[in-house]
């Protein structure tokens, strides 16, 4: 079994911030939270992966073309500009970017 020592956690979205925890690891899974020892904590901050909650799964960014963060009708017939890329590809370089950041879960 695994053993990984916090500083700090967040267990839930419903729970606050805990001090000094210990996550146990068994087998890939989680098995139990419980408190650290004073002395054992590191300098760490574990929380759940991040989820993305809405991904289009384009193979380029809106940013590459300086769409980011503007309203929709003011890019979107840019993408008409943009190069036909394989479906499966595209879908496998925006997860890739989602998994890089840290998501362990797209919707």
């Amino acid at each position: 079994m695994r053993s990984i020592n916090c500083a700090y956690l967040v267990e839930a979205a419903d729970k606050p911030v805990a001090a000094r925890r210990q996550i146990r690891i068994d087998g890939g899974t989680v098995r139990e939270i419980r408190e650290a020892e004073k002395a054992d904590a590191a300098p760490l901050f574990a929380l759940p992966a991040l989820v993305n909650a809405h991904d289009h799964g384009r193979a380029i960014r809106t940013s590459s073309f300086n769409a980011s963060g503007k309203p929709l009708e003011s890019w979107i017939q840019y993408q008409a500009l943009i190069p036909s890329v394989d479906p499966y590809l595209a879908a496998i370089l925006a997860l890739s970017r989602s998994a890089l950041g840290g998501v362990g879960a797209v919707m």
